[in-house]
C-alpha cells in the first residue's frame, strides 16, 4: 500500500532483498521521476549508494525530493517531460525518511513501526491502563503519517478504531468527544479481530537468518580538504596520509599503489606529483603499467593495507570500529575494486580480511605483525 516493489541488488555473488518506491531527484534545473531503491542491508540507492545518515542528507539537501513547486520543470527520463503548474504533494521528506526506515527494519525482519504500536496495543488490551494508552499513543505517532490509516489493514474502518482507543475519554479527537461507550465499542472490534490477525500473523510467520549489517566506505571529493574527523572515508587508499612503503614515503597509500604499478619507474615522479586520486591514477595509465600488473595488483594492495593499518593506530581503531559488518566500498566504474552495479568489491574484501587480522592480534595472535617492514 506503500507503493513499495520488490527489488536486488548482487554483492560478490551474494544477493541483497531490498524494495523501491518512485520519488524525485533534483538534478540541476530538474527534477527526475525515478526508482528509490531500499535494501536489507540498510543501504539506498538514490543515484548512487548512501547509508541512513547520508540518505537523511540526501533528503535535506533536496537531492531527494517529494515535493514540486510550480512551475518546476519534471522528466521521466525518456518517456515524458513537462512543467508542474499546480502540484499537489502529499508526502513531506520528513515522511518519506520515516518510511525509508522502516522498510529497513521489515526487510531485515525487525519490528515496524506500526508493528510496535500493535505490541503495544496488545499489553493494553490485556492490561488496560491509562499509561498503557498513552505507550499505544505514543507508539502510534511513530508511523508515517501516510501509512496509519493501513495499520489494522481494514480498508474499511481504516485506524479509526485505534485512534479511539487509544485517546482518553472526554477527550476530543476527529471533531468529536470520545466516550467510554467509544472505547467498549473499539475493544468489542478488536475482541472481534483477534483471532483473524493471530491467523493471518502465523500464515505469514517466517524463521529469517539475520543479515550482517553494512559499513559503506563512500566514494566522496573534498574540495576544501578532508575533514578532520576521521570517518569511513579515511579507511580509503587515497586518504592523505603519509605512508613510508617499500624504502619510500609516499603521500597516500594511493599513490604508493600507482607507483607499483608503473613499468619505468623513472616516472614515479609523475605520480606523486599528481595533485588529485583521479590524477595519479590517470598519470600512471598515461606513463604506462607493467605488463603483469593485472595479476599482481591484488597482492600489491593486500600488502599495502596490512602495513597502512599495522602502522596507524587511530585507522586501526576505525577499520575494527566496523566490527563484524560487510565493508563495501564505492568507486564508481571500476568493478574491481568498488561494489556498484555488482561490482567485486574487493576492497571491501581486502578491508575486511585486515580489520580480521586486527582482531586475531588484539586477541594474541599473529595478526598482521609480519606484513609490517
Amino acid at each position: 500500500m506503500s507503493g513499495w516493489q520488490q527489488t536486488y541488488r548482487m554483492d560478490g555473488g551474494e544477493r541483497v532483498e531490498g524494495t523501491w518506491r518512485t520519488v524525485f531527484i533534483h538534478n540541476g534545473d530538474t527534477f527526475y521521476l525515478t526508482e528509490l531503491k531500499i535494501y536489507e542491508d540498510g543501504l539506498v540507492d538514490c543515484w548512487g549508494l548512501v547509508d541512513l545518515a547520508e540518505f537523511r542528507q540526501k533528503v535535506a539537501s533536496g537531492w531527494v525530493a517529494t515535493e514540486l513547486p510550480a512551475g518546476a520543470r519534471v522528466s521521466a527520463h525518456l518517456l515524458a517531460s513537462w512543467t508542474a503548474t499546480e502540484p499537489t504533494n502529499h508526502l513531506s521528506g520528513d515522511e518519506l525518511v520515516r518510511e525509508v526506515v522502516d522498510e529497513v527494519d521489515r526487510l531485515a525482519g525487525r519490528p515496524t513501526a506500526a508493528g510496535r504500536c500493535m505490541a503495544a496495543l496488545e499489553r493494553f488490551l490485556e492490561t488496560p491502563s491509562e499509561e498503557g494508552r498513552a505507550a499505544v499513543r505514543a507508539a502510534y505517532g511513530e508511523i508515517p503519517r501516510h501509512l496509519r490509516r493501513f495499520v489494522l489493514g481494514d480498508m474499511d474502518a481504516k485506524d479509526l478504531p485505534l485512534r479511539t482507543l487509544m485517546t482518553p475519554a472526554g477527550t476530543v479527537a476527529d471533531g468529536r468527544t470520545v466516550t467510554a461507550a467509544d472505547h467498549e465499542r473499539a475493544t468489542a472490534y478488536f475482541a472481534e479481530r483477534r483471532p483473524r490477525a493471530d491467523k493471518a500473523a502465523a500464515a505469514t510467520r517466517t524463521t529469517r537468518t539475520p543479515r550482517r549489517t553494512t559499513t559503506l566506505v563512500p566514494q566522496t571529493s573534498y574540495p576544501n580538504g578532508w575533514p578532520a574527523e576521521l570517518g569511513a572515508t579515511a579507511l580509503r587508499p587515497e586518504f592523505p596520509r603519509p605512508i613510508r612503503y617499500r624504502g619510500r614515503t609516499y603521500p597516500s597509500a594511493h599513490h604508493a599503489f600507482w607507483s607499483a604499478a608503473l613499468e619505468d619507474r623513472g616516472r614515479r615522479s609523475d605520480v606523486l606529483s599528481a595533485p588529485t586520486p583521479f590524477a595519479v591514477e590517470k598519470a600512471a595509465r598515461a606513463a604506462g603499467l607493467r605488463p603483469d600488473w593485472p595479476d599482481r595488483q591484488l597482492a600489491v594492495m593486500t600488502d599495502l593495507l596490512r602495513h597502512r593499518f599495522g602502522k596507524e593506530k587511530d585507522l586501526a581503531q576505525l577499520l575494527r570500529s566496523t566490527g563484524s559488518s560487510q565493508i563495501l566500498y564505492q568507486a564508481f566504474d571500476d568493478h574491481v575494486w568498488g561494489c556498484a552495479d555488482g561490482g567485486e568489491n574487493w576492497m571491501g574484501r581486502l578491508l575486511e580480511l585486515v580489520r580480521s587480522e586486527l582482531a586475531d592480534e588484539a586477541a594474541g595472535g599473529v595478526g598482521p605483525r609480519r606484513w609490517r617492514r
